[in-house]
């Protein structure tokens, strides 16, 4: 009988071993993987996007019915180690965008001017800080990205070469919250944020959450006025050897026999100054039999945008006395190549246009 009884006592103890040693071998526990998390961490723009709204997703979990002002941070901070006191109230007081924490569920602002100045340039992206209008009790909670579920995120709706809306989605890369009342502590962890008061003596908290975007902005382009100029063949109509003339635009009209020509073409070289333009290309024209044919030759970086080509007996247009200096008045508009035929003796040709270009 007494050997049975500590049979049983070394069979359990045994068994609690085995139990044990199992237990201390699973997996560690993980929580559970995040849903409804809308993107990836990383949202990459294409080259050009026209962006034409951006909005702030936060999911509130206990509300508290206070105003709730969005401001554009000013300085980095790092999630694992911002507190209140190394953050130092780097922030905008400009309102970026509010509202209410009335109830539990989805709240979305319109923060589009904000992502706007991050994109181009104007702001560097340090994210955005949630504070509460009244400083006082109760706080509100929000899920983190830490959190199971509902996690904030931006949504930016964007056009590409004039196609159809897009909308994309990404989850922000970094939140937290800052607590006056702990000033070094970090809180980068949980899976929670405040705003607001804990209770009537706590003091504040402040929200911070950073959004990762890249984005190459669609290129500047400068367009100007240009002219062919003829250099020895050449009349300026800046500097009045023209007269009497009407208009106060600058270029050159052209003098010319029969034969093969080829002028270069100068961008914003205002008042016939050409160390001041913007050598664009060149203008081909072949005079022979009657007919004048005439080329615009743009180098590769430079596009025509308009033409204006004036071909006659005259330097420019001609109406009751006064010539006119409008490129709108010439003969031939909208043409490359401009070919005019019944032509004798020699003509002149003023060639206007309008060129583009990309800003380096």
């Amino acid at each position: 009988m007494m050997r049975a009884k500590y049979l049983l006592i070394i069979t359990v103890v045994l068994s609690a071993i085995i139990m044990f040693t199992s237990c201390q071998n699973e997996p560690t526990s993980v929580e559970p993987q995040a849903t409804n998390q809308p993107g990836l961490s990383k949202l990459i723009l294409p080259a050009g996007a026209t962006i034409q709204s951006a909005t702030f997703n936060v999911y509130l979990i206990i509300p508290n019915g206070q105003d709730i002002n969005l401001h554009r941070v000013t300085s980095p901070w790092e999630e694992m180690v911002v507190t209140w006191n190394n953050f130092g109230g780097a922030y905008a007081p400009a309102v970026e965008g509010s509202f209410n924490a009335a109830a539990e569920g989805w709240y979305s602002v319109d923060v589009t001017s904000l992502v706007g100045s991050w994109l181009d340039g104007t702001n560097p992206n340090y994210g955005i800080l949630l504070d509460q209008v009244d400083k006082n009790y109760p706080r509100a909670r929000y899920w983190a990205r830490e959190g199971w579920h509902n996690n904030p995120y931006l949504e930016i709706c964007y056009t590409e070469n004039g196609g159809p809306l897009v909308c994309d989605t990404t989850r922000s890369i970094a939140d937290t919250f800052i607590r006056e009342n702990h000033p070094d502590v970090n809180y980068g962890s949980e899976v929670v944020f405040y705003t607001g008061w804990y209770s009537p003596v706590d003091f504040e908290k402040q929200a911070l959450v950073r959004f990762d975007i890249e984005y190459t902005p669609p290129p500047e382009i400068d367009c100007e006025t240009a002219y062919a100029f003829g250099e020895e063949f050449a009349t300026s109509f800046c500097s009045g050897d023209i007269s009497p003339i009407s208009g106060n635009n600058w270029g050159w009209t052209n003098l010319i026999g029969e034969g093969s020509y080829d002028w270069p073409i100068y961008a914003g070289a205002g008042q016939c100054d050409i160390s001041k333009g913007t050598l664009v290309g060149n203008l081909s024209v072949e005079y022979s039999a009657g007919t004048a044919t005439i080329t615009y030759e743009l180098d590769p970086d430079f596009n025509l945008d308009e033409t204006h080509v004036w071909v006659g007996t005259t330097p420019l247009p001609l109406k009751r006395g006064v010539y006119t200096t409008a490129p709108g008045k010439f003969n031939h508009n909208g043409e490359n190549p401009v070919v005019v035929s019944g032509l004798s003796g020699n003509i002149w040709i003023a060639a206007h246009s309008g060129v583009c270009w990309e800003v380096q």
